[in-house]
């Protein structure tokens, strides 16, 4: 039975995503409903869309950038169109091609095609993960929708807490797919599509497959001329195909390598200037506002800046959007950018994905020192100086690392954990910690697959952060900090032919012990001032401990105190007192990381189970 009311709801929920529109489709055994921001077709892409015979029914988010490509194919088969944009695309295309139609698509999507002849559900997510898919499979039924608030609705669908994601998020400081926060809930991972089928007295059954997957195909070496030259016809192209819109659209503008080159070949490929926008701090230590206005100065561009002038942020709104636990402070700027953007464009570029496509993190640079090192030692090594030694200082990480470097997927999350198994056992309670050692473990499971990846230990760490770090923790972030906005972010870096081919090139054309991301300043040459393309990562910081002393101190001292850790029945106080009475408590990047998980998690928390997932006044 499906329940009409419930759908409609859900997508009340779900109305910042979609504000132009909102349609329904009620069918025997089945309901969707959509919520659209018009960017293409605005007069006729009314959703949830049909075939001819009204026999498939689709809801869609995203943009299929070859669209007009497929549909001149389709047209040629004697399909037939009442629309002008893509999502009608894609119905005929899963009309002729079944569930491979989606090797054909470029673009960023969460889509599900229900066919009514057959029964059948079918859902699928981008490659890379851009858009997010939640599903939840219970009692033979299934939900899903594009955020996990909105599948809170259902009474069928508990709050209890999956300890195992728990474990992923105090580790990782995201939680990776599959899983979510909620043991009900479920992510479906980039790359995958799912089908649901009814069969006459018998319950739904799911079954999930993987359409792609990061190629690994390394052939003859060639010049570093030819890899920066077909990089950058790699990356005009992807630029040049998210330009369609029928609404006004833009790009966000850091001052960094990765954001200049996106408005660098926005700018060679339109003939309007560029908006661009940027969020600057009263702060220096945190501002790049002049090295963005010098790139939108040298490209001419319309710019916007939001001068953050020191208030408190809307840390608890930041939270509801997110969804899930996420400690990532970068979220805080985004969330503002957003918003400032949302004035004037409906569409905006970003340089999201550069850094895991071209190596612009540190930890890149200390796999390369050590991937050929050897050492006369086993990780047992490891293991003892892990437990003598306090792990969340630089000395203490630093000896446990150089102790497990004869199994380099150990000593890399080492070095990377938030917290160790160690520090989680001191932290958590210890029926909590009982219950997670006892059950699946995400960083076993992660230490699996990066050792089952192919290629060199560098390659194995490209792979892994491109197919978890980037779509659960930045990806989700871009997403949900955007559409909140009733704002479409675009990103060229990741479209799909341009990851493919940067994966092989080889790797010393990325990481240089000095300067990161080679090749990229390599293709970009004579596009960038000199100065913006020697400019070091900055990276997206926030001055939190200076609003952490001002006026959210209080919420942090309420979050925190031993009341509410004894009722939320997580967390040891012991351990926060311990951590808050050392000297210099958040000296260290160490301990800076594992507050920032400590006071995230305790905020979605306060906002999610505490507060019902109500939206904060």
């Amino acid at each position: 039975m499906v329940e009409e009311g419930l759908l409609r709801d859900m997508c009340r929920m779900l109305a910042h995503r979609g504000p132009d529109d909102e349609g329904f489709y009620v069918g025997e055994g089945a309901a969707l409903g959509h919520r659209r921001l018009a960017v293409l077709d605005i007069a006729r892409g009314h959703e949830p869309m049909h075939n001819e015979d009204r026999s498939l029914w689709l809801v869609f988010n995203g943009e299929i950038y070859n669209f007009q490509e497929l549909k001149a194919l389709l047209l040629k088969k004697g399909h037939q169109f009442y629309t002008l944009g893509d999502a009608e695309v894609i119905l005929h295309l899963y009309e002729e091609f079944g569930e491979r139609c989606l090797e054909k698509l470029r673009g960023m999507f969460a889509l599900a095609i229900w066919d009514e002849a057959k029964r059948r559900l079918f859902l699928a997510r981008d490659r890379l993960g851009i858009k997010p898919l939640y599903y939840a499979f219970l009692q033979g039924k299934i939900i899903f929708a594009s955020e996990l608030k909105a599948l809170l609705l259902s009474p069928l669908i508990s709050r209890k807490l999956d300890l195992a994601a728990l474990d992923a998020y105090l580790t990782f400081r995201y939680i990776p797919a599959p899983c979510t926060i909620f043991s009900d809930i479920r992510k479906l991972p980039p790359a995958h599509y799912l089908t649901y089928e009814v069969r006459e007295g018998q319950k739904g059954r799911i079954s999930i497959g993987r359409y792609w997957d990061l190629p690994y195909a390394p052939g003859p070496r060639k010049s570093k001329s030819y890899y920066a030259q077909r990089l950058l016809q790699e990356l005009k192209e992807a630029v040049r195909l998210r330009l369609m819109s029928e609404v006004p659209l833009g790009a966000f503008l850091s001052g960094g390598v990765d954001s200049g080159a996106i408005v660098a070949l926005m700018s060679e490929a339109s003939d309007a200037a560029v908006k661009t926008f940027s969020v600057g701090f009263e702060d220096e230590a945190f501002d790049e506002r002049p090295f963005a206005e010098r790139v939108a100065e040298d490209f001419s561009t319309e710019h916007e800046t939001l001068v953050v002038k020191g208030e408190a942020p809307p840390l608890k709104e930041v939270a509801w959007y997110l969804d899930e636990p996420l400690a990532d402070a970068a979220s805080i700027p985004t969330f503002r950018m957003a918003k400032l953007a949302k004035k004037f464009v409906t569409v905006v570029l970003s340089g999201e994905g550069a850094d895991e496509l071209f190596a612009g993190y540190s930890q890149y640079k200390v796999a390369r020192v050590l991937e050929n090192l050897r050492v006369p030692w086993s990780s047992s090594a490891g293991i003892i100086l892990s437990h003598l030694l306090y792990q969340d200082g630089y000395l203490g990480r630093g000896l446990a690392f150089l102790g497990f470097l004869s199994d380099p997927p150990q000593a890399f999350f080492r070095l990377m954990a938030v917290f160790t198994e160690e520090e989680k056992e001191d932290l958590l309670i210890d029926e909590v910690y009982k219950e997670i050692k006892a059950g699946p473990r995400a960083i076993l499971e992660a230490r699996r697959r990066l050792r089952a990846e192919p290629g060199s230990w560098m390659e194995k760490i490209f792979r892994r952060d491109l197919k978890t770090w980037l779509p659960d923790d930045l990806l989700l972030k871009g997403d949900k900090m955007t559409m909140a906005w009733g704002l479409e972010q675009r990103l060229p870096y990741l479209d799909h032919k341009l990851v493919e081919f940067a994966l092989n090139i080889p790797v010393d054309l990325k990481v240089r012990l000095f300067g990161e991301k080679y090749i990229l300043r390599e293709a970009l040459k004579g596009r960038l001032a000199e100065d913006i393309l020697s400019r070091p990562k900055h990276g997206f910081s926030v001055p939190w401990a200076n609003w952490l002393k001002g006026e959210l101190a209080p919420v942090c001292e309420r979050l925190m105190s031993r009341k509410y850790l004894v009722e939320q029945g997580f967390f040891k106080y012991a351990f926060l007192e311990k951590f808050f009475s050392r000297r210099r408590a958040l000296s260290n990047l160490y301990r800076r990381r594992q507050f920032w998980a400590l006071f995230s998690f305790q905020l979605w928390y306060d906002v999610f189970v505490k507060g019902e997932g109500k939206r904060p006044d």
